[in-house]
């Protein structure tokens, strides 16, 4: 019909257009995926060395996050992280210095 001069070529690209099947809509991403692991980290201030590292599943976050407690006492409030954990929150969500203990404690999510 453009060879003809029945359409134009602009009017040609918009039947075609109308022609192809309708493309599929991309899928959804998949939901986010749950964190695999919580890993503590004390540090010891004076050598640089760590003094605890505790990796634990997921699954047993309140027991990690009440043994992160012991050591970060009244410095970190634990509703807090496990607020944070559960809405999404990954890497390192704790970095605190208890320079009473002259300990660095870390809390990542992984």
């Amino acid at each position: 019909m453009i060879q003809s001069g029945q359409i134009t070529a602009d009017k040609g690209a918009q039947l075609l257009e109308a022609l192809e099947p309708a493309r599929p809509e991309p899928p959804a991403p998949p939901p986010t995926a749950e964190p695999q692991q919580i890993r503590i980290i004390v540090t010891d201030l004076a050598t640089g060395h760590p003094k605890a590292t505790i990796n634990m599943p997921w699954r047993l976050v309140g027991v990690g996050v009440k043994m992160g407690s012991r050591f970060a006492r009244d410095t970190v409030h634990m509703q807090d992280v496990i607020t944070a954990i559960k809405s999404g929150a990954t890497g390192k969500i704790v970095d605190v210095v208890d320079k009473e203990d002259n300990e660095r404690v870390e809390i990542f999510v992984e």
